[in-house]
């Protein structure tokens, strides 16, 4: 299971976000069915509550699903492309707060 390439913690106030970003090229997927037998169906909403290594997106890149997990706990505040979306190396994919 791959982590986000990078996740940057910012802080606003007294809440601290991370930013999971992209860790390569391809098509980006939040509701995509997943044919992995330990994780199941993902459908990842804005305001979903997740726990840190909860698969929450799906980089598709050469092919093949790349499941991403989220380095900490705390709620979806924002995903940043549409399913099918391409995406590049380093983009913000998505806000954990």
């Amino acid at each position: 299971m791959l982590n986000a390439q990078a996740s940057w913690h910012t802080k606003a106030g007294d809440e601290v976000f991370t930013l999971l970003k992209s860790s390569d090229n391809g098509l980006f997927s939040h509701e995509a069915e997943m044919r992995f037998k330990d994780i199941g169906p993902n459908e990842i909403k804005e305001g979903d509550a997740v726990d840190e290594g909860d698969l929450v997106l799906i980089l598709q890149t050469m092919k093949m699903e790349n499941p991403i997990t989220t380095p900490v706990s705390g709620t979806v505040q924002s995903i940043t492309f549409k399913n099918g979306g391409t995406v590049q190396k380093g983009d913000v994919l998505a806000v954990i707060g």
